[in-house]
């Protein structure tokens, strides 16, 4: 089964203007996503935007190396232990393996409270990339955020977690990122 999306079908978010969210299914599944089909889809969807993020699966794929071969920047996500940092620095080479390889960047994630992490600096080290991110661990806030069917920047953005979030999007898009205090808070 194919899905035809659409950006009109996107979900507003009328405190944070010029955003909008096209949800996917939480169902990882690329029958019928042909490489052809993922990078037609990135070609429309940057026709329409100045910035598209997309979340893809920790799957390899013909279609998530079209969207990758697509990209300008990949940000993988990594946990500051050194099995995922290992996990990492696979896909980052599986990544820049291609000719056609866009820059590739890492966002630090704190899922839980670790003993001694590894060092960011160490993780930049090891991994051949610069740290974008870091991204705190907040689940309660996250599950307050997603009950209200809301972005978390939009929810709590003086939150921790949600200023970590705005200073990352500034990071990335220092152009279009809106300029501080101008998100409405609605937690």
């Amino acid at each position: 089964e194919i899905y035809t999306l659409s950006l009109h079908d996107a979900l507003p978010i009328s405190t944070i203007s010029r955003l909008k969210i096209l949800f996917a299914s939480t169902e990882y599944s690329d029958r019928g996503i042909t490489p052809e089909l993922a990078a037609e889809t990135c070609t429309a969807l940057s026709n329409l935007a100045d910035h598209i993020i997309v979340d893809l699966p920790n799957v390899s794929s013909a279609a998530n190396r079209a969207v990758i071969e697509a990209s300008d920047l990949v940000l993988v996500v990594v946990d500051r232990e050194p099995v995922c940092i290992a996990v990492a620095k696979e896909m980052i080479r599986g990544i820049q393996s291609k000719t056609s390889a866009p820059e590739v960047g890492i966002v630090i994630v704190n899922r839980t409270a670790i003993v001694s992490p590894v060092p960011i600096p160490e993780i930049e080290a090891e991994l051949g990339v610069l740290c974008l991110g870091v991204v705190p661990s907040e689940p309660d806030l996250c599950a307050r955020a997603q009950k209200r069917r809301m972005p978390l920047v939009a929810f709590d953005p003086e939150s921790l977690l949600g200023d970590s979030i705005i200073c990352m999007t500034r990071r990335l898009f220092p152009a279009t990122a809106p300029p501080p205090n101008t998100l409405a808070h609605a937690g």
